[in-house]
């Protein structure tokens, strides 16, 4: 059984990737936690999830181009904070404080 070799370029686009999620997430949970100790509601949930999905979408894309190159790490950076910005902007929108 031969085992993938990955080059360091490679390695360090995928760490790229996690750390770009993470930071997502972490920013993510410091926007949405305010919001969700008043209610709870599934609607609003869903909607403030934006940033979650990313990843995701992200995955699924970069696995059907086989590849993880700059340009697609640049793009989903882009997409990420996309995501993080409608958030903040619905929750601002939301509270009327």
């Amino acid at each position: 059984m031969k085992l993938p070799r990955f080059s360091i370029k490679e390695v360090l686009l995928t760490t790229a990737t996690v750390a770009i999620t993470c930071a997502g997430v972490i920013g993510y949970r410091q926007i949405t936690y305010p919001a969700f100790t008043t209610f709870f509601q599934i609607s609003y949930m869903l909607g403030f999830a934006a940033p979650l999905y990313v990843p995701v979408v992200f995955a699924g894309f970069a696995l059907g181009c086989k590849k993880v190159s700059v340009p697609i790490v640049i793009g989903f950076a882009f997409a990420e904070a996309v995501a993080i910005g409608i958030l903040y902007s619905f929750v601002k929108s939301l509270s009327h404080v």
